[in-house]
């Protein structure tokens, strides 16, 4: 809850720029990272307590920044215009939710036989949030098209060669997590009034992904390039559809 009352106060001032909501979804990989690595160190649970009494005055100071005027607009995330308004408003909420679960699927499905130190887990998290950021600057740079089908396209060789090779895996992965804040931003046009439930949507997405991996287990090579491949169309064939052409999308950044 509270990590959707921090993405709504972002969003409503973004000014339909995608760099800011982008680096705040970036936290959620360390936040994970450090998490998972807290809990097998046998973290105190005066630590938690701790963290959580620090998060309170900073999500208050979060809340204190959106302006009375931004709190008060009846569409406060109106600047945001990416969606393609040619199809239906729920088929694209399904176009951009299935993107997400493809993403929180590859975050815990793809195979990386490289990572088995600590320091490799951490780099795997830290290049998801690196990738969640750049995807909200280079599509407010390039267009939010652009960004969204050519990350994924190269990604994929990156992903399907790279289990034995840490570096060619990790550029991958940051490739495909580009992928969140643009489909964070087209949640959010479609659904401008309510950026909180529209945040809300890329949760679910995530959930979703997340629990094929207690049942399906990517195993051979053969089998790794199958399921990635047919993944990564189905992805490039989402964003494609729900995202409005480029040169009708101008983003805060551009305006000046």
């Amino acid at each position: 809850c509270t990590h959707v009352s921090g993405a709504e106060a972002t969003l409503r001032v973004s000014q339909g720029s995608l760099t800011h909501s982008a680096v705040f979804v970036s936290g959620g990989s360390f936040g994970v990272v450090f998490g998972q690595l807290l809990a097998k160190a046998g973290g105190p649970v005066w630590l938690l307590l701790v963290m959580i009494a620090t998060a309170i005055p900073f999500e208050i100071l979060a809340q204190m920044t959106v302006t009375d005027a931004v709190k008060d607009d009846a569409v406060p995330c109106r600047a945001f215009r990416c969606h393609n308004a040619k199809i239906s408003r729920y088929l694209v909420i399904v176009l951009a939710v299935t993107v997400v679960a493809v993403r929180g699927f590859m975050a815990y499905g793809i195979p990386t036989s490289w990572r088995k130190t600590t320091m490799q887990t951490i780099m795997l998290f830290s290049f998801m949030g690196i990738g969640k950021a750049l995807g909200g600057v280079l599509s407010d740079m390039f267009g939010i098209k652009k960004t969204a089908i050519l990350s994924l396209v190269i990604a994929l060789p990156c992903l399907l060669f790279g289990d034995k090779n840490m570096y060619i895996s990790l550029f991958g992965v940051m490739l495909f997590s580009m992928t969140m804040s643009v489909t964070l931003a087209v949640l959010v046009s479609v659904m401008p009034r309510t950026p909180g439930l529209a945040f809300g949507f890329t949760t679910i997405g995530l959930f979703l992904g997340a629990l094929p991996v207690f049942f399906v287990k990517i195993t051979g090579f053969v089998q790794n390039c199958v399921i990635l491949t047919v993944l990564t169309a189905v992805c490039v064939v989402c964003m494609y559809y729900s995202i409005r052409k480029d040169e009708l999308y101008v983003s805060a950044g551009q305006r000046g």
